[in-house]
């Protein structure tokens, strides 16, 4: 098996093809690190051919061993962090419209097509928090103050969505998403619009 980073030969440990799972999440988990500490992050594997941008342990794990070529493909920090925070941003300000026509659903008694609307929408919070992490994990510089305090506060209102959600309460569902999601929404939204215009990479 032949794996590159950025065109470069890496070396595979002689017994990681008839590893176990465990030998092979610690070899990949080292790899991401040396790639971190030299100021880069991984932004796409290439596995025999076929390019994956996310889950990439996953989709590796899923093939393993029968890869013949995998290609790990990294940009610098500070690229990434860009690129990630533009996305989150993008994203946010596509949701807040919506959140009072999906509270006002809940009001009246959220039917099927409500909850798979919110389900979506749980997901795609679900990727708000892992981009927030990974921002703070990637960034060369410490989480700027406004955007780390709308961070913590952020993934409070996420866990009080999910306690709503599993006493299946639609009115507290409702008030949330109008209220406290909403707000915390616009904030983060702003926190990483200040961040973009810093240029704190």
């Amino acid at each position: 098996m032949e794996i590159k980073v950025n065109g470069q030969d890496i070396t595979l440990p002689r017994d990681l093809r008839q590893g176990s799972q465990q030998d092979l999440e610690e070899f990949w988990h080292g790899l991401e690190k040396k790639i971190l500490c030299s100021g880069r992050v991984i932004e796409a594997v290439v596995i025999d051919g076929i390019p994956v941008y996310d889950n990439h342990l996953e989709a590796i794990a899923s093939t393993w061993p029968a890869i013949e070529k995998l290609e790990v493909i990294t940009v610098p920090c500070a690229e990434a962090c860009r690129r990630l925070a533009g996305s989150l941003r993008s994203y946010l300000s596509g949701l807040l419209p919506h959140l009072e026509d999906l509270a006002n659903e809940f009001y009246l008694g959220a039917g099927q097509q409500t909850w798979k609307r919110f389900e979506q929408l749980l997901e795609n919070l679900q990727w708000v928090v892992q981009g927030l992490q990974v921002l703070a994990k990637s960034l060369p510089k410490p989480l700027p103050c406004a955007l780390e305090s709308c961070s913590q506060a952020f993934y409070q209102v996420t866990e009080e969505l999910w306690k709503a959600v599993e006493r299946k309460d639609g009115f507290a569902i409702g008030d949330i998403l109008r209220q406290e999601l909403a707000e915390q929404l616009e904030l983060l939204e702003a926190a990483l619009g200040e961040l973009e215009e810093s240029g704190s990479w």
